[in-house]
Order: C-alpha cells, then structure tokens, then sequence
C-alpha cells in the first residue's frame, strides 16, 4: 500500500519538478525565474526522496 503512495507523490513531484524547469528557462524576469527554480530544485529533491522510498 505505501509503495503506490509513494508511487502517486513521486509522479506528482516529478511533473511539478519538470514543468517549473520548463517555465523558469521561458522566464524573463529574474525574481520570477530565481522563484521557479527554487521550486523546481525541491521537487526534484521530494521526488528523489520518493524514489528510493518505492
């Protein structure tokens, strides 16, 4: 049961984690962009989390 949990919060981590890497390379404005990458760079650390969870 835990291991689908997982599974659930490591795709949703990874989506997030890839579609703020996608915005913050199309950003212009560097507050913005320094926000997003900031966001993506804990997502990706949340999904790497859950992958050596699963």
């Amino acid at each position: 049961m835990f291991r689908v949990i997982y599974k659930v919060k490591y795709l949703y981590h990874y989506t997030q984690w890839k579609q703020n890497q996608v915005l913050s390379s199309d950003c212009l404005n560097e507050s913005v962009k320094r926000l997003l990458q900031s966001k993506a760079s804990y997502h990706e650390r949340a999904a790497i989390n859950y992958m050596m969870k699963m």
